[in-house]
């Protein structure tokens, strides 16, 4: 690593273990052990990937208030016999990937070995509670450099009979972005193996895409440290109604074979209300303020106001629905640089003259959100959908994002687990250019199903496959490449071991 890159993750990591944000999920069946004999909560799954599919959670329980199951706040407290742990775990996978890209007609295949371990944490206090999760590894290719695997979310949530102050934070050192979870083999075999606690800010969620912690540009990427800190406050005003209110900043910087792409910055804030008509429904208001910068002069400042109407209903302690939809003010401030001829009537130096401007473009976007939640004693099933601004994951400074999330899975027999897992964004430019390329978008999918199975007390068999495309318009700019497809197939095969967790209570 470079000293630069090592200076960035060391700042990064002194933040994290700071703050953060608990939202305690327990998903990895040697967690059952500690779970037993205790009070079980099924918490509302979270759209989008990576998450976990497991049946049974153990955590806080659901407010009063029915909490949004996209924005994902409550007022909870932890309840009395709950067990914090201690998990050590060690994942070896041997893989295989094909990749063919239509631009050029070029292929190649290539083995890789991936070597990574985890750590996770969950430790409940009398009014707060603290969550950490941590995966650190690398993959080893046949025929290309190693590529660092690095991740860590952490929270840590003060919690009230009224109210909720949560801080969270998010680190990631990932080849190719989070959407999809590529780099650890496919979302199916994340939610399987790392989904953790649940703590930080998790990829594909609804406040992960507003605050800008899920890369969504996929395989084609290369290499990139995201690094997303944020607060969170939520207040009970009445029996029926809750507000709450939220701010972060993260940045995103390329390096390696993608330092060209786009770095930026975000400032985000959100404010929330939420009134509860009946036990099983609620309606609400959100609004939120973004502002993404662009180190390059010539990409300027994107700068966002979203106000969405919000309804949610819980049709049975099985299946939640919620919506939103409503308008996304967006400014676009752009440098320009005019070159006059020398020697001219308006430039009569002998060198050619420079003159730079400001222009500001004006945009009215539609934004939404639906998911739609439903949960059997022993499965979970998702599927959700987002439209909003995001910051164009280095290939276009800035993007009007459509992102939709399917997963399902649980297990399907005494030592067996499955978990299939599917995505699409379409990021199109908001700007009408980008340098010397008109009207860039692309698209990026992946589909893919994961399986364990359990070898005794610590080591469980996996198994996945996972097929990624990634469909470029025009990206001559960032890539070199002007136009085409590029299709990755993945096939996994790995043990897992995880030490006996050690309870903390």
């Amino acid at each position: 690593m470079k000293p630069r890159e090592c200076l960035c993750l060391f700042v990064f990591l002194a933040i994290a273990l700071t703050s953060s944000r608990a939202q305690v999920e327990m998903e990895q069946p040697a967690l059952d052990e500690i779970a037993q004999n205790e009070t079980k909560v099924a918490t509302p799954p979270s759209d989008g990937e990576p998450q976990s599919a497991s049946s049974d959670n153990t955590g806080p329980p659901s407010s009063n208030v029915s909490p949004d199951a996209n924005f994902g706040f409550s007022i909870a407290q932890p309840p009395p016999g709950t067990p914090g742990f201690f998990l050590l775990g060690l994942f070896l996978s041997e893989s295989f990937q094909t990749e063919t890209a239509t631009q050029g007609d070029s292929s190649q295949n290539f083995f890789s070995t991936r070597v990574s371990g985890n750590l996770d944490l969950l430790k409940f206090w009398h009014r707060s509670v603290t969550a950490l999760d941590y995966v650190g590894g690398g993959i080893f290719y046949s025929l290309h450099d190693t590529e660092q695997l690095q991740t860590l979310n952490v929270s840590h949530s003060f919690l009230g009979q009224k109210r909720e102050l949560t801080f969270a934070d998010s680190l990631s050192n990932l080849p190719g972005g989070s959407f999809g979870a590529a780099p650890f083999g496919g979302a199916g075999l994340y939610s399987l193996v790392f989904a953790g606690t649940g703590a930080g800010i998790q990829p594909g969620s609804g406040l992960a895409n507003l605050f800008g912690s899920t890369t969504l540009a996929g395989i084609a990427e290369g290499q990139q440290i995201t690094n997303i800190a944020m607060a969170e406050f939520t207040q009970a005003l009445t029996p029926r109604s809750v507000i709450s209110v939220a701010g972060g900043y993260g940045i995103t910087d390329y390096y390696g074979q993608s330092k060209n792409l786009i770095n930026n910055s975000q400032l985000s804030t959100l404010a929330r209300y939420s009134y509860l008509l009946s036990p099983r429904s609620q309606i609400g208001v959100i609004y939120g303020y973004r502002s993404f910068q662009f180190p390059e002069v010539t990409e300027g400042q994107v700068t966002t106001d979203l106000v969405q109407l919000v309804y949610q209903r819980q049709f049975s302690h099985r299946m939640t629905f919620s919506f939103g939809a409503g308008p996304e003010f967006t400014a676009l401030r752009r440098q320009y640089r005019l070159t006059i001829p020398p020697e001219g009537p308006l430039c009569p130096s002998v060198n050619p003259c420079v003159i730079s401007f400001t222009a500001t473009t004006h945009q009215i976007n539609a934004s939404a959100f639906a998911l739609l939640a439903y949960r059997l004693r022993t499965t979970s099933f998702t599927i959700s959908y987002d439209r909003l601004v995001t910051s164009g994951s280095g290939l276009v400074a800035g993007a009007n994002s459509d992102i939709v999330v399917f997963s399902v899975g649980g297990p399907i027999s005494a030592v067996w687990q499955a978990n299939v897992n599917a995505g699409y964004v379409r990021n199109s430019s908001i700007a009408e250019t980008s340098p010397g390329i008109p009207a860039e978008s692309y698209q990026n999918g992946y589909a893919g199903i994961a399986v364990r199975r359990g070898l005794g007390q610590h080591f469980s068999f996996l198994a996945s496959y996972q097929f990624n495309a990634l469909g470029y318009t025009s990206s001559c700019a960032q890539l070199n490449i002007c136009g085409g497809i590029t299709r990755q197939n993945t096939g996994l095969i790995g043990l897992y071991w995880n030490f006996r967790p050690v309870r903390l209570d």
